[in-house]
């Protein structure tokens, strides 16, 4: 019985690995047909100045993983893990994110390191759509942020609070707890290649006594390199858990991304692939995890 559960466990897997390969690579397939089609009912017409589809280090897809860059986008992911440590079945994941510039709005409020500097405010809402057995399903607590930036296009640096809402419809998919902390990070950009680092920490500060506090500290690098017409290779979104109330790595993840960006007039999708493994095994933590995300960037200009 061990290794029929083995083989349907398996199998399960491939079909959902195949099955994600099928949907990314279909869409870059229909759009690469969809220009080629426009390519050849277009009306000769003298050469352009030269043309904004071509690739550059600010506007283009370096930063469809960077964790840092002060411009509005959306975008939805899907989160599938085949298997967790001592528990029996796979899970599946929506998470739908955010990140919305203040404007002239930021200029009004009071921020926590530079005058009239907050500039943008992230989100992010896990929703459990498929859950190992005896598991929940539904949507998990709310992650929103709010940074300030300095220091030019090249180098940038980013500050703020972070707060966790629990906004979980059940106690498994939430920690029950208002939490609170600080966010920072880093990015530089080369050319064709982004670097850099975001970290969150958080710790609880109010919430049902009946549940545990929350003290963690998120850490994740990133790694992106623009290759040829458009396509991106780099690091998965890799972040790097560790609880402070047990003093344990709940996840150290290592993997990597696959992503093609296409633009328009009004902004840029990028569509990607990620695989990551975690290297602790920590009881009810995903061993692999693999990703489909879709993101939409609105044009700046």
């Amino acid at each position: 019985m061990p290794h029929r559960l083995l083989g349907i466990s398996a199998w399960r897997f491939s079909v959902h690995a195949v099955s994600w390969a099928a949907a990314f690579f279909c869409v870059f397939g229909a759009v690469s047909v969809t220009r080629a089609d426009q390519g050849v009912a277009a009306t000769p017409t003298p050469a352009p100045t030269p043309s904004t589809s071509v690739p550059d280090n600010n506007d283009v897809a370096p930063d469809f993983n960077a964790p840092l860059n002060p411009t509005m986008w959306f975008s939805l992911e899907d989160e599938f893990s085949p298997s967790y440590d001592g528990l029996s079945g796979s899970s599946n994941q929506v998470n739908v994110r955010g990140q919305l510039p203040l404007g002239h709005v930021g200029e009004k409020l009071p921020t926590l390191f530079l005058p009239n500097d907050l500039q943008l405010v992230k989100f992010k809402v896990p929703i459990v759509t498929g859950a190992p057995a005896g598991a929940q399903k539904g949507a998990g607590d709310t992650t929103l942020g709010f940074l300030e930036f300095q220091g030019s296009k090249a180098k940038k640096w980013a500050f703020g609070p972070l707060f966790k809402i629990p906004t979980a419809g059940t106690a498994d998919l939430g920690s029950g707890k208002w939490s609170v902390g600080p966010a920072v990070g880093y990015t530089y950009t080369h050319g064709t290649t982004v670097i850099g680092w975001y970290q969150q920490t958080y710790f609880s500060f109010a919430g049902p006594k009946s549940r545990p506090p929350v003290s963690q500290t998120q850490f994740q690098p990133a790694l992106s390199f623009i290759l040829k017409k458009g396509w991106i290779l780099g690091f998965s979104q890799m972040q790097f858990t560790y609880n402070w109330e047990n003093n344990q790595w709940s996840a150290v993840p290592l993997g990597f991304r696959i992503a093609r960006n296409y633009r328009d007039s009004r902004g840029q999708l990028a569509a990607g692939f990620e695989a990551e493994k975690n290297l602790v095994a920590v009881q009810g933590t995903p061993g692999w995890t693999l990703r489909l995300n879709f993101k939409y960037r609105f044009s700046s200009r």
